[in-house]
């Protein structure tokens, strides 16, 4: 079961409980503020989406464009060699035509030749044609961005992570201390893979008489979202 922060009472709750059992809060793990930023780019994205005014000019000469990387051969034919190629996009104005081939010529870099019909439309449909493509590039992007976790190293992030699993395990968690990087508290995580992380570390913190002991841990905590991390295995012995 997957646990975050209650946004009250900070207290470990299930991502999915709707209320917190702890103070009653609803939703307690429902982040307001990201939620009014998802909103806010949800319809930044649509009038970008669906704005005109960043289109590229459609030639008056245009007759059809091309809808992906192509090659632009010396005739009409595979077996003509290239002499050129053109980018998705591209206006072009026919010259001629031949069998599913067209005579072309692009008016946004004069290059000449024969490409292939079937990879080219017919001009009128070239806004929806960039409505589209530009969808599909911010679906790649947002994939990207959600999944740029699956790609990272958080060592970092692990450890303290697991910090708070370890304090709610101590006699006086208010006066836990870790290690500092300066310490070498990296060299205390390793990378399972996997988005699984090993740490064997230890805190300094006081007994019930007010003493300081060092308490050794082995723990391993493991990344399943953004956001979210889950305590797989967590051992603590005191010196």
């Amino acid at each position: 079961m997957a646990l975050k922060k209650c946004k009250e009472c900070k207290k470990e709750v299930s991502t999915k409980a709707k209320n917190c059992p702890h103070c009653g809060a609803k939703k307690p793990t429902e982040n307001k503020f990201l939620s009014f930023i998802v909103g806010v780019g949800v319809v930044v994205f649509f009038v970008w989406l669906f704005s005109g005014d960043t289109d590229e000019p459609i030639h008056t000469e245009a007759d059809r464009f091309s809808i992906s990387n192509l090659n632009v051969r010396f005739g009409p034919g595979t077996h003509f060699d290239p002499v050129s190629a053109i980018s998705p996009g591209e206006q072009l104005k026919v010259l001629g035509d031949s069998v599913g081939w067209l005579q072309i010529r692009s008016l946004d870099n004069d290059t000449e030749g024969w490409v292939s019909e079937r990879y080219t439309a017919d001009i009128s449909e070239i806004k929806t044609w960039r409505l589209e493509q530009r969808a599909e590039q911010q679906r790649i992007q947002q994939e990207e961005r959600a999944t740029a976790w699956l790609r990272q190293d958080n060592s970092s992030m692990a450890y303290i992570m697991i910090e708070d699993h370890v304090k709610n395990r101590l006699v006086s968690p208010a006066s836990a201390t870790f290690p500092s990087r300066s310490e070498g508290r990296m060299n205390h995580v390793q990378n399972l893979g996997n988005q699984r992380y090993r740490i064997n570390s230890y805190a300094d913190s006081q007994n019930r008489f007010g003493a300081t002991l060092r308490t050794r841990f082995v723990g391993e905590i493991r990344q399943i979202s953004n956001d979210t991390w889950r305590l797989e295995s967590l051992e603590l012995l005191e010196n």
